[in-house]
């Protein structure tokens, strides 16, 4: 099968859906589900004040359908906190629970922070965990869930925490693994007004990589990689995606370079990415954009573009059409071919098939009621996890605080894998 599809996007005319910024896909089955940023991104008067969270689906990554506002935007004379902005919405779904993130504020601007929800299908009904304040100030809050069970909280700054995601809280100090480099002209370097922000993490193979975005010059996405989530992260030097413009470049303080990105004609901006299992079971890489010169924010775009893996430059885009490694969105019409094993995704094949089944990490209250996770996560050959049922075959004890170790077992596509379920007892004071 050829998939075809064209850069920027075209849509099928639904006004539900553009413009739309901080594009993030989740695959779920055969249908992909998009969420991302509404207008008018920012604060405005009542009457043209953000809708909420969108949902919507396609099953060919070209024609999308708009399902609802997930979360919807209170009335402002409800003094809710989380009455404007709902700035790039992620969904993360962990052990059969999908888990909403969005960053609100209140309607002055004030308390600018995340907001979790919660549901059993991906498209609702959600429920708020957070509704009386943000859990914390900051923005763009992504998700990742490691093999061993334990979820990471990563946030623009950039900053990353462990969470205990079932009780919302967090586990450890915050850190700040990857940040602008001091005393240089470099593309990533500390510039006034000018930060990180948009992190995604991913697993592949045995190493963990995350995608940040920063705007010195025009809109660009780099690369950062390490051994273990909490970790020393190592930011590749040169951005993997992205574009540049004249006009950021003398507000921001970046230096343009001629002819740097692909098609440098067509894009000023570009980043605030996703990455998405694509139509041939690769890793593709989902962004909004603007046109060169375009400072009207109505005016966005959306890209996506296939990724493989390089040792040198860490994550890289490809374009289809000539099987080369490219550094910035591809224009025009594209096509890629499916079913069939890629070498420039992956050595060995392109199928999607299930690996192993991440352990289980959550915590218990002492002499409370818990139930172990009715599901447990499947790691998938394209990094991506799917869920399974699990039958655990022994009981935790809640007279006990500390760390106890119960065996499981996931059963997904008739194929039995064995699944262990950390449960940490804690006193309930």
């Amino acid at each position: 099968m050829t998939f075809s599809w064209t850069n920027p996007q075209i849509y099928n005319g639904d006004n539900n859906i553009f413009p739309l910024r901080d594009p993030f896909i989740l695959k779920e089955g055969d249908v992909w589900y998009m969420t991302g940023t509404l207008p008018p991104y920012g604060l405005r008067e009542e009457a043209a004040r953000t809708k909420g969270v969108p949902l919507y689906k396609s099953s060919d990554l070209k024609n999308w359908t708009f399902i609802d506002h997930i979360v919807k935007t209170p009335a402002e004379a409800e003094g809710k906190w989380y009455s404007e902005r709902f700035w790039a919405p992620e969904i993360f779904l962990h052990n059969g629970i999908y888990y909403l993130t969005v960053n609100c504020c209140q309607v002055d601007g004030e308390n600018h922070g995340f907001l979790f929800a919660k549901a059993d299908h991906i498209e609702g009904p959600y429920t708020l965990m957070n509704p009386d304040a943000p859990f914390k100030l900051g923005n763009d809050a992504h998700l990742f869930a490691d093999d061993d069970g334990e979820v990471y909280l990563f946030a623009s700054g950039i900053w990353m925490s462990k969470i205990d995601l079932e009780n919302l809280r967090l586990l450890t100090d915050i850190t700040y693994p990857v940040t602008p480099i001091p005393d240089s002209d470099a593309w990533n370097a500390l510039r006034e007004k000018v930060g990180f922000e948009g992190p995604y993490v991913l697993k592949y193979d045995q190493k963990y990589y995350m995608f940040y975005s920063t705007w010195a010059r025009g809109y660009e996405v780099g690369i950062a990689a390490a051994d273990t989530p909490d970790g020393e992260w190592n930011m590749y030097p040169q951005p993997m995606y992205g574009a540049i413009d004249q006009n950021w470049c003398n507000e921001y303080g970046g230096i343009y370079e001629d002819n740097y990105y692909t098609a440098q004609d067509k894009y000023g901006q570009c980043g605030h990415n996703c990455a998405f299992e694509g139509p041939d079971g690769g890793i593709w890489i989902a962004a909004h954009a603007y046109d060169v010169g375009v400072d009207n924010f109505m005016d966005v775009k959306f890209v996506m573009d296939k990724l493989t893996f390089d040792d040198e430059r860490g994550i890289l885009a490809v374009d289809t059409l000539t099987g080369k490694t490219i550094n910035g969105p591809t224009w025009g019409e594209l096509s890629v071919e499916c079913g069939t094993p890629d070498s420039a995704y992956n050595e060995k094949t392109s199928a999607v098939t299930p690996l192993y089944a991440l352990n289980v990490h959550s915590y218990a209250l002492q002499n409370s009621v818990y139930k172990l996770p009715a599901k447990a996560d499947i790691r998938l050959s394209n990094s991506f996890r799917v869920c399974a049922p699990v039958t655990w075959h022994e009981t935790v004890n809640l007279t006990v605080c500390g760390d106890q170790k119960i065996c499981g077992t996931a059963v997904y596509q008739g194929i039995e894998y064995p699944v262990q379920a950390v449960v940490t007892v804690v006193d309930a004071l």
